[in-house]
Parts: C-alpha cells; structure tokens; sequence
C-alpha cells in the first residue's frame, strides 16, 4: 500500500475534514495547508517530511511509524525499493527455513559440526561467522547480510531446506514435540513416511517424563508428570521405563549436570557401574552407583569433593538404571531448585 493510500484510509477512518486536519496539525506547531494535505492523499505530491508525516498520522489516529516507513520508500528509486524487497524477502526465507530447524531460539545442537563441516559454509566469508551458529537470530542476520547473487542464496537456502527435511532433524522434532498438538506431531510423521522412513510410531516408543523433586517410594503414581519424550526401542529393549528431570549434579563426573533428562529402566537391583535411580530412607529420588556390601550400600557419587555413603540395603529403594541421557539448553534454564 502507497503513502498517499495509507494516508486516505487513516482520514477516512478518522472522520475528519482537511480543515480539521490542518488545524488540528498548527495546534502541535506543524504547518500544512488542506490543499497540500488533499494532494497528499491523491498521491500527486511526494511524501513529506517525518515531522509533517507524524503529525498527520497522529491527528488521524493512525500508525506514525507505518506512515514514515512508507514515506521512506516512496523517497528511495525503483532500483533501490527492487533491492529493499529482495532484501526482505530473503530474510523471510531464511528465518522460516530456520524456524523449521530450531527448537525455540537455537537449532539443534547436533547440526553445529553438519554447519561447520559442510563445503557451503566453509566456503562462506567466516570473519563474521557467528560464534554461536545455532543462535536462530544471529545466523539470520549473518546469512540475511551476505551479498550474495541470487544463484548462490537459492543454493543456500535449498542445502538448509534439504536439512530441515533430513531425518535426523526430523527426528528431533518428535522428541521435541510433548508440546505440540497430535496435527503437528502428524504432520512431521507424514513427511518421514512420504520418504519411506518409519516413524515414532512404528520405530520409537514414548515415556512420561516426571520430576526429580517428586518422592520416588510411589513413582509409579507420580502427579508431576512434565509430558513424554520418544525413546528408541533398542534402548529400552521393550522394559517399561520413564523420563526423569534430573535436580542435582551428584553425578556430575558422569556428564549429568542439573536439568538434564535421564531416560531410566524400572529394575530393583543394580550392578555397580550402573548409575542407579534410588531413594534413601524413602526420600527424593538420587542417583548414585551402588556397591553391595554384606547387608549395606555403598553409595557412590562422581562429583568431586561429595564422599560416598554407607547406608543399610533395608533403607534404599532401586528404582531403575539410566540407559540415556538428553541435555537441552533450554532445559537447564527452565528447571528452578
């Protein structure tokens, strides 16, 4: 939409007479004639200056921002407006084809080293290269602000595309998806059988995921359920199991920090390089390697400077092993102690 049309529908909405207009912008020290404001409208004079323009966007009642925009363009050539317009809509092309490869505001992790290792982006200036290339927001800038020929960003844009539709990424997104509703988790399944792959369905298995903090003596029955997650079938070898938000860093030599998720298979005895799920006295649920010892425990954490304890067997409860276990960035900020 032109300046001149913009400005006709905001008079037109506001009601207003030209005089009223004018007057109405001399009040606020803005001088401009009913006749100019008339032309103005009628697009037989070009875009006035931003004061002028504020003022006739605010007696209106319209979007002053909206009006100096357009008055911006009007101002630039038709060569110039081209280059604006194919400067927008490649930005629109790269963030929707992004969006399909995120998580929130960062892609997938497991696409940094597929990034940095493919020809199409080494072959890229790297001087201002993100150093977070997952960060959505700055890749978009970077990859918005290249001047590249229009041969070489469809090249682009077609490698991120085929990306976003690889099964791995695909994949994610089902693990990713206990927020989103079953057409969207459809949809993503469509298109992995559209490709003769076989989905979470027919390959994957789902697990609820709970809450450290819960008491684990009933974990069975847990209220705090937090949603599920897709687990693949050859880590659970068909045993019932569930996700856990993990709350601690007892096991932090064994890279489970705070917030992450453990995947845990129900068994009631552990070997000891197993890192087991248990409760002590019928308390929180913990993690630990356990060594048996006669008719006691010996619980070991990894992290450093936290001494193992010896506890009786009649006051540990096993709940499970951990087979797997998922961090997310996000994850970690959401989880409060």
């Amino acid at each position: 939409m032109s300046y001149a049309a913009i400005l006709d529908t905001y008079i037109k909405k506001s009601g207003k007479t030209l005089d009223q207009i004018s007057q109405e912008c001399a009040d606020m020290d803005i001088s401009v004639h009913p006749t100019y404001i008339s032309k103005l409208r009628l697009g037989k004079r070009p875009a006035p200056s931003e004061d002028i323009t504020r003022a006739l966007a605010k007696v209106t009642g319209g979007d002053p921002e909206k009006l100096i925009a357009e008055a911006n363009l009007s101002s630039l050539s038709s060569g110039q407006i081209a280059a604006y317009e194919r400067h927008v809509k490649r930005q629109l092309e790269i963030e929707s084809v992004l969006d399909a490869l995120s998580d929130g505001n960062q892609l997938f992790p497991f696409l940094e080293n597929e990034l940095r290792e493919s020809y199409l982006f080494r072959a890229l200036p790297q001087d201002y290269l993100p150093d977070n290339i997952l960060d959505k927001e700055e890749l978009t800038v970077y990859l918005t602000n290249l001047r590249l020929d229009e041969e070489d960003t469809k090249i682009i844009l077609s490698y991120l595309k085929d990306l976003a539709e690889s099964p791995a990424v695909l994949y994610a997104k089902l693990q990713n998806s206990q927020n989103a509703s079953m057409n969207e988790i459809r949809k993503i399944e469509n298109s992995l059988r559209d490709k003769g792959i076989k989905t979470s369905q027919e390959v994957l298995s789902t697990m609820p995921i709970y809450d450290q903090k819960e008491p684990s003596v009933e974990i069975e029955v847990l209220e705090n359920l937090k949603g599920k997650v897709f687990v693949d079938p050859e880590v659970t070898l068909n045993r019932s199991g569930f996700a856990l938000i993990v709350h601690d860093d007892n096991m932090s030599g064994d890279r489970i920090q705070k917030g992450d998720i453990i995947i845990v298979l129900k068994q009631d005895y552990a070997y000891p390089a197993d890192i087991a799920l248990l409760s002590i006295k019928q308390g929180f649920a913990t993690l630990r390697r356990v060594k048996e010892v006669g008719d006691m425990y010996i619980l070991m954490p990894s992290k450093v400077n936290i001494e193992p304890e010896i506890v009786s067997k009649d006051d540990v409860r096993i709940i499970g092993k951990v087979v797997e276990v998922r961090f997310f960035i996000k994850k970690k900020a959401e989880v409060k102690s």
